[in-house]
């Protein structure tokens, strides 16, 4: 009987401590979180202004200057181009060459000029540059900007110009001929004059001797 009692209790106790441990080893659904909180500014970035060209008054490199040729002419001695400054005004001084050929374009030909410097243009201003050709064919300047931001080294070419010389001989003879010429037209006018004055006088003679017979 007493071990019989014994038994019922090692079993009951072993039930109460199986009953127990189930909500400690099963599944559980609970989650956790864990949230930080920072406090603070954010600055937005910078940017320089640019235009569609990538020049900026800030850059701290070249200039915003904007260099267009325009006016291309030759007035029989010399060939003249203006160039023109519609951007900001120029920080640094600007170089321009001549190129020649004597038919086609003269970009394909050769530089018939020294690298010429010209003072910085300022806004909305224009410069005159001229030269002496000295043979029949076609100009064009070149304007070289060796510090044009996002560029690097600018080339500028102005319009072709057309140049006509007449050679020394041809003018030499030309001036003959129109010296013979006027010279042609005076003889001309006088002996025209000298037939008038002539024709003149023979009327006056008859005149007289017509006038003499009647008296």
């Amino acid at each position: 009987m007493n071990s019989t009692w014994i038994v019922v209790k090692l079993l009951a106790g072993f039930y109460l401590f199986l009953w127990a441990l189930v909500p400690v080893t099963g599944k559980t659904n609970a989650s956790f979180s864990h949230t930080s909180t920072v406090s603070g500014v954010i600055q937005a970035g910078t940017w320089e202004s640019q235009d569609n060209l990538g020049c900026s008054d800030n850059h701290g490199h070249g200039d915003c200057s904007k260099l267009k040729f325009t006016d291309e002419k030759f007035d029989g001695q010399k060939i003249y181009v203006s160039l023109k400054n519609s951007g900001a005004d120029m920080k640094t001084s600007g170089k321009y060459e001549i190129y020649f050929i004597e038919k086609g374009n003269p970009k394909n030909g050769s530089k018939i000029s020294e690298t010429l410097p010209f003072n910085p243009i300022l806004k909305d201003q224009e410069l005159l540059l001229a030269f002496t050709p000295t043979k029949s064919g076609f100009y064009m300047f070149k304007m070289i900007d060796e510090d044009h931001p996002g560029k690097g080294v600018q080339e500028l070419w102005s319009g072709k110009i057309e140049v006509r010389i007449k050679d020394k001989i041809n003018s030499l003879s030309e001036i003959h001929e129109n010296g013979n010429t006027e010279k042609q037209e005076k003889t001309n006018i006088s002996i025209e004059n000298n037939y008038e004055s002539s024709k003149v006088e023979n009327e006056l003679s008859e005149d007289s001797v017509d006038k003499e017979g009647h008296t």
